[in-house]
């Protein structure tokens, strides 16, 4: 195998070990604010969205400074980027959204 370039971005993961070939995607975690009395509604509605670029892999709804969490994977982070900012900040009651990556240290 060569060296990786210089430069350019990140676009998931592809992991070789022996003959077996892992292909790992980017998580997110989104942190929603919702309007006030809208948690609920927002959160079924985050359920039922089946974004294009992604997959949600989990949605609950907490108690804290934030109302609802999401967890996403998606093949690179562009392609999660545009599932947060076309799909999830465009429901209605969604005030404002934070997003953590996951990152292995």
């Amino acid at each position: 195998m060569g060296k990786l370039p210089c430069g350019g971005g990140t676009s998931g993961f592809l992991a070789v070990m022996g003959e077996r070939i892992f292909r790992m995607s980017i998580r997110g975690y989104v942190l929603v604010e919702t309007e006030v009395g809208r948690t609920q509604a927002v959160g079924d509605a985050i359920r039922h969205v089946t974004p294009d670029l992604a997959k949600i892999t989990a949605v609950d709804t907490v108690t804290g400074p934030f109302d609802v969490i999401v967890q996403l994977e998606a093949d690179d982070l562009d392609k999660l980027g545009k599932a947060i900012t076309e799909d999830l900040q465009t429901l209605d009651g969604v005030q404002r959204t934070t997003t953590c990556l996951s990152v292995n240290l």
